[in-house]
């Protein structure tokens, strides 16, 4: 008995050792087509836990994605382990392969042999295939390559992925939004996905662009269903694979004898504005200087702002330029917008210089200048300039004692004029005096009389020229007002008003128009005049002098 025991412990020992463990490896189908996808899937009883290396695949095939799953059974009371891994494949070239062992620990599975065949069209439509272009295969440095991706699709698609096209050295941005339509190719229906691509190299040379890859479920189920939707179809669903060839460019380099900035473009666009365009331009009143540049076929991020050269005898305060990208679904299209506020010191004559701007003409392959002309502006003196007399020409003057020629000598007869003219001044000047004399007796003596004072500014004054919304006409108005308002101070800032008013949201208001006149940090482009106007109507009345708290006291206070 001991010894029939002995026999049947050593059976036990012997099937649970891994050297009865079964590893092997299967395909759902074989032959298959180029581009369609195919299962393969290893099955394992071995009990160590280690993972089968799919990676010696990858030398043949695509690999999708990789399911795993256990399985217990226990038949007659004998319970048993196995594990299984399915992999997706696809191969993209027609021919003969095998697939080599596949191991699992110490366990490996057979290989197998396995037939690719070349789609053909006629046999029905393919399940999905990519075509990828380029417009131009030899572009410029920098120059725009517009790609693109056309996705065809059979069936019912319940899930799917299309990648992104990939080139080391240089920038790809996809442009417009995917379109979505109905295509016939080989005299079969397709679900149509297009999308486009702008590449700009960033190196001379070849330069290679990865396609992008599609993968995706079919349903055999009857339910339909929109691109990439991720419902739930009845039935089963099976993977499919696309992808497109390669595509090679020859990138150019700028040509030799270039200089400056190297920018590639369709068409270029500069376009220069004065505001206001027309005048008046006033002497320490600021103007605007408005420059827009617009390139085809360009990204904003790969242009610099503009350096334009000032007017001499202006105070120039610039912004930060404006830089977009406007896109199209074929092409793009760099905007950069900037703006100076220039202040001219003095009244004359003042020539905005002109502006260059080179660039390379992709259409025509030769350098082209886009060219804004020099302007002269008349600038005229500012409320507190004045300018000088003009100059009069002194009337001749006659000697004593001579007469035109053709008129009678006068000086006897004007020397006894005179004579009796002086007389009766003489008494005049006498009468006058006795009747001031006996006028103002017991009289206090009256003062001068006042200089005839200038037209006030009134407070609705200042609130109609601030709804006109007109920046620098308001600070032209308010310094004014201000300099009425608390005479005999100095007014010369807006910051000395609000000092003198001593009104902090006043004060807020006030600087936001100068920052807005004169500043260099983003701003909006609209000013709302509404809480200057309710600050300027809350103000006293008359606003006295804030150095009167300051004055002696009366001599005599009264009780």
């Amino acid at each position: 008995m001991a010894r029939a025991y002995a026999i049947l412990f050593g059976l036990g020992l012997l099937l649970a050792t891994p050297a009865w463990a079964i590893t092997s490896a299967t395909v759902d189908r074989n032959p298959v087509m180029v581009g369609e996808t195919f299962n393969l899937t290893l099955r394992t009883t071995h009990d160590a836990d280690v993972s089968p290396d799919f990676s010696v695949l990858e030398r043949q095939f695509r690999l999708l994605n990789t399911v795993s799953g256990s399985e217990y059974r226990l038949v007659n009371g004998r319970a048993s382990r196995s594990r299984h891994w399915t992999t997706t494949l696809v191969a993209t070239q027609p021919g003969e392969y095998r697939i080599p062992a596949i191991a699992v620990g110490a366990e490996s599975s057979d290989p197998i042999n396995i037939q690719v065949l070349a789609s053909a069209s006629g046999d029905g439509p393919r399940d999905a295939f990519v075509e990828f272009e380029a417009d131009q295969r030899d572009p410029y440095l920098r120059e725009k390559v517009l790609l693109t991706t056309r996705l065809y699709v059979s069936g019912d698609l319940v899930s799917g992925q299309l990648g992104e096209p990939v080139a080391d050295g240089a920038v790809v941005e996809q442009i417009g939004e995917q379109t979505e339509s109905r295509a016939v190719r080989d005299g079969e229906r397709y679900h149509l996905f297009e999308r486009r691509y702008a590449l700009f190299p960033e190196q001379a040379g070849t330069l290679t662009i990865e396609p992008p890859q599609f993968t995706g479920e079919l349903s055999t189920g009857r339910r339909r269903s929109s691109m990439f939707n991720l419902g739930q179809f009845a039935g089963q669903t099976r993977k499919i694979y696309a992808e497109a060839d390669p595509i090679t460019l020859t990138v150019q380099a700028p040509p030799a004898d270039w200089r400056g900035p190297w920018i590639p473009a369709s068409n270029v666009e500069l376009v220069q504005t004065l505001v206001p365009d027309t005048g008046p331009f006033v002497t320490g009143e600021p103007f605007s200087r408005v420059i827009e540049l617009l390139i085809d076929g360009q990204l904003h991020t790969q242009i610099e702002p503009l350096r334009p050269e000032q007017p001499d005898g202006v105070q120039a305060y610039g912004d930060p330029a404006d830089a977009t990208t406007r896109e199209s679904a074929f092409n793009v299209q760099a905007r950069i917008a900037q703006q100076w506020a220039l202040i001219a010191n003095r009244p004359g004559s003042l020539t905005v210089p002109e502006l260059r701007f080179r660039w390379w003409d992709t259409d025509d392959d030769s350098p082209r200048e886009t060219v804004i002309p020099a302007r002269t502006i008349r600038v005229e003196p500012g409320a507190g300039l004045e300018m000088p007399p003009p100059q009069t020409t002194e009337p001749e003057m006659q000697t004593p004692g001579t007469a035109p020629a053709g008129e009678p000598d006068a000086e006897a007869t004007g020397s006894r004029r005179w004579f009796w003219l002086s007389g009766l001044l003489a008494f005049g000047w006498a009468a006058t005096a006795c009747a001031w004399a006996w006028s103002t007796r017991g009289r206090q003596p009256r003062p001068p009389a006042a200089e005839k004072p200038r037209p006030r500014i009134s407070r609705r004054d200042v609130q109609r020229a601030l709804g006109q919304r007109d920046p620098a006409l308001a600070r032209q108005v308010l310094l004014n007002w201000g300099r009425q308002r608390h005479a005999p101070h100095s007014i010369v800032s807006l910051d000395d008003i609000a000092r003198l008013e001593g009104d902090p949201e006043l004060s807020l208001q006030l600087d936001a128009l100068d920052a807005l006149l004169f500043g260099t940090a983003d701003k909006p482009k609209l000013w709302n005049p509404d809480p200057l106007i309710a600050c300027i109507g809350r103000l006293p009345g008359s606003r006295p002098s804030r150095s009167s708290s300051s004055t002696l006291p009366p001599l005599y206070p009264t009780a």
